[in-house]
């Protein structure tokens, strides 16, 4: 599946910067910065400012309420690169850069840094959430998002004319910053090649979505399944227990099941008496399954996913419990959040094309 998301409210560079010509700040023109800030879809307010004065900086700052440290360094940062260059200010306080007369406004670490700055959870030291491939610095105007950057995934997304895949499973099949141990060996090696020589991005975005409220990954699956009312969850948020009607575990099963079959999961593992009373589901997020926590808040069934989930360890137990086991896919238990972040971000930045692919192979099953 292949979805597009583009603002109805397009923001198109030649509206981005119709600067006031105004007074200037320098003799020479060229050294102009041209800053536009911007509520939401809507430009209200553009100026021309030249940033090694004083009286531009505090226009910026009082504008829009930026730090005057934030705003040294972003000008800082430009050196001798930086003159030309366009600055779109946003209203949430962030800068992106873009070329002069044209191009996008933004960059692969710009987007990383929103994410990140609206995550407080995210230790920034040891997150995965990192560029695996690819020029960060890249000016990006179409970014392709997935549950993991499979390969075809990827050929979709270049083909497609994409310069960014948001992934928020690893590339190379190691949940760690560089993803290293298995570039070097098959299918590493073809995979690695196809990202040189097209010069696609890959971002990983996976400790920041996990717990986003509302639309990240686990409030995503438990709002899909139709689970609202929330009685108890961990610390982290990565578990939560839900209150339902009561019903029969087989019931609740085949409502799981239904929900996920347009996810393309045909088939769930149930584990449990089909006609044991239930009315407190847990969920989790990913490979988080909700485990012993969540049963001691009352969880009288467990919905996990394969990668996530130890049968000799918790399945059995649990059955000895009296407690219900309902399994997925550990895709399947995503998407839906995945999807969310497509959306989020093509509602954040309405100059960005954004797509959502989910061509990662599922397994399928047979019976004897």
């Amino acid at each position: 599946m292949c979805k597009s998301y583009q603002s109805s409210a397009e923001l198109k560079i030649g509206q981005q910067f119709h600067c006031h010509k105004g007074k200037s700040y320098h003799s020479n023109p060229q050294k102009l910065l041209k800053v536009a800030y911007v509520s939401g879809t809507n430009v209200f307010q553009t100026k021309s400012l030249f940033p090694e004065s004083d009286g531009v900086l505090n226009t910026i700052i009082k504008s829009c309420d930026l730090t005057r440290q934030r705003v040294d360094d972003i000008v800082s940062s430009m050196g001798k690169e930086g003159i030309g260059l366009q600055f779109l200010v946003r209203s949430d306080n962030t800068i992106f850069r873009g070329e002069k007369g044209g191009g996008t406004l933004m960059n692969t670490n710009d987007i990383r840094e929103h994410l990140l700055s609206r995550a407080p959870w995210v230790n920034r030291e040891i997150t995965v959430d990192t560029v695996k491939s690819g020029d960060p610095m890249r000016e990006i105007g179409s970014v392709a998002v997935g549950w993991m950057s499979t390969m075809d995934n990827l050929q979709i997304a270049h083909e497609s004319g994409c310069d960014l895949f948001i992934t928020h499973e690893p590339t190379f099949w190691h949940h760690s910053q560089d993803e290293r141990p298995v570039r070097t060996e098959v299918p590493g090696v073809s995979k690695q090649e196809f990202l040189e020589e097209t010069g696609l991005v890959i971002l990983r975005v996976h400790d920041i979505w996990d717990p986003w409220p509302e639309i990240g990954i686990r409030d995503s699956w438990a709002r899909g399944l139709g689970l609202e009312q929330r009685i108890a969850e961990d610390d982290r948020k990565f578990v939560a227990v839900y209150e339902i009607p009561e019903t029969t575990l087989v019931a609740f099963a085949k409502h799981v099941a239904m929900k996920v079959q347009p996810l393309g999961q045909d088939t769930i593992w149930v584990l449990g008496v089909p006609n044991w009373r239930i009315s407190h589901p847990a969920v989790g997020t990913g490979c988080g399954t909700p485990g012993i926590e969540m049963i001691n808040e009352g969880a009288d069934v467990v919905v996990v996913c394969d990668d996530g989930f130890s049968y000799w360890q918790r399945g059995e137990r649990f059955f000895e419990m009296g407690i219900g086991v309902v399994m997925v896919s550990h895709g399947t238990s995503e998407m839906w959040g995945i999807e969310h972040l497509a959306r989020y971000l093509s509602e954040t930045f309405p100059e960005l094309q954004v797509t959502y692919l989910d061509q990662h192979p599922r397994y399928w099953s047979v019976s004897g």
